[in-house]
């Protein structure tokens, strides 16, 4: 099964940041046998290699095929449920302080005790 006109306008859009330059490249594309076929001639070209080598490494963050697999806890004791909770209440609490006060010029004195009284959940 080939793929279609859609298909190959997001894998321009996707993987190039563009639309194709015509209708006949579309068509062109159209005949690849797949999704993978179109994916892989999308990745192979010479426009995706420039793209890859001019972008930096933090902002395109491949893993490596043989990463080590990630062990990860799935159970927590009520000790360490309450520990992440009030982590995560502190974290989120700094943040909204920030936030506000960044705000606090726009906001009324009333809206800002109401957002705090959310905030600690009080309302």
């Amino acid at each position: 099964m080939s793929v279609t006109r859609d298909e190959v306008i997001w894998a321009y859009r996707l993987l190039l940041g563009r639309y194709p330059e015509s209708e006949s490249v579309i068509q062109l594309h159209t005949q690849c046998a797949n999704i993978e076929a179109l994916r892989k001639n999308f990745m192979l070209s010479s426009e995706f290699s420039k793209i890859l080598s001019s972008t930096k490494k933090s902002t395109f963050p491949f893993l490596p095929l043989d990463v080590a697999k990630i062990e990860v806890d799935t159970t927590a004791s009520n000790a360490q449920l309450s520990a992440l909770i009030e982590k995560t209440k502190a974290v989120w609490t700094r943040l909204a302080v920030k936030y506000l006060r960044l705000c606090r010029r726009y906001l009324t004195a009333k809206r800002l005790a109401f957002l705090l009284l959310i905030i600690y959940g009080i309302v």
